[in-house]
C-alpha cells in the first residue's frame, strides 16, 4: 500500500509521530519510504526508531536480511 505525503510546512523541526502509527507502518515500509511519508530526512526517522525502540518496545527490530 503506497504512503501519501504529509503536507510538511516549511521549518526545520518535524514533529514524532505516535509511537503506535510509526510502530504499524515501520512492519511494513522502509525508512525512505517512512521519510519520504513524513517529509523528513530518513536520518531523523531513523533516530525515532531508535529514541521508540528504547522508550517503547512497540518498536521492534527487523531481521536483517
Amino acid at each position: 500500500m503506497p504512503l501519501k505525503k504529509v503536507n510538511k510546512k516549511v521549518g526545520r523541526k518535524t514533529k514524532r509521530p505516535p509511537v503506535e502509527e510509526l510502530a504499524k507502518l515501520y512492519e511494513t515500509h522502509t525508512t525512505r519510504e517512512l521519510a519520504e511519508h513524513y517529509g523528513a530526512p530518513e536520518s531523523t526517522v531513523k533516530g525515532w526508531i531508535f529514541y521508540y525502540r528504547h522508550k517503547a518496545p512497540q518498536v521492534k527490530e527487523r531481521e536483517r536480511v
